[in-house]
Parts: structure tokens; C-alpha cells; sequence
């Protein structure tokens, strides 16, 4: 599937993955990690932002 400007297109779910490589248990709980709400992509699968939060 190709969008307007002819760039692939997929579902998210194909594109990503989960959890593949999960925290140890003994990870500081301070540990700051980026990650990207899903909130904040739009349709076409450009995100607007980086969120930052706590590991615990």
C-alpha cells in the first residue's frame, strides 16, 4: 500500500514490535527512558514528539 507521495504504508502492528528486549528486574527504578506515545503519531505514522518518563 503506497500513500499520495508514493511511500510505503503499513499498519503499525506490522511495523512494530513489543517488548523485545524487556528490563531486568534490577534496573534502576530512576532509569529515564524516551519513548514515543502512541498519542502522538498521526495517521500517516509521523510522530510529533519524544516523551520521557521514569522506568517504575
Amino acid at each position: 500500500m503506497s500513500d499520495a507521495h508514493g511511500q510505503n504504508m503499513m499498519r503499525l502492528k506490522f511495523a512494530a514490535t513489543l517488548n523485545d528486549e524487556a528490563l531486568p528486574e534490577n534496573v534502576d527504578p530512576d532509569i529515564e527512558i524516551a519513548y514515543i506515545d502512541i498519542g502522538n503519531v498521526d495517521s500517516s505514522g509521523h510522530h510529533f514528539s519524544q516523551t520521557h518518563g521514569a522506568s517504575a
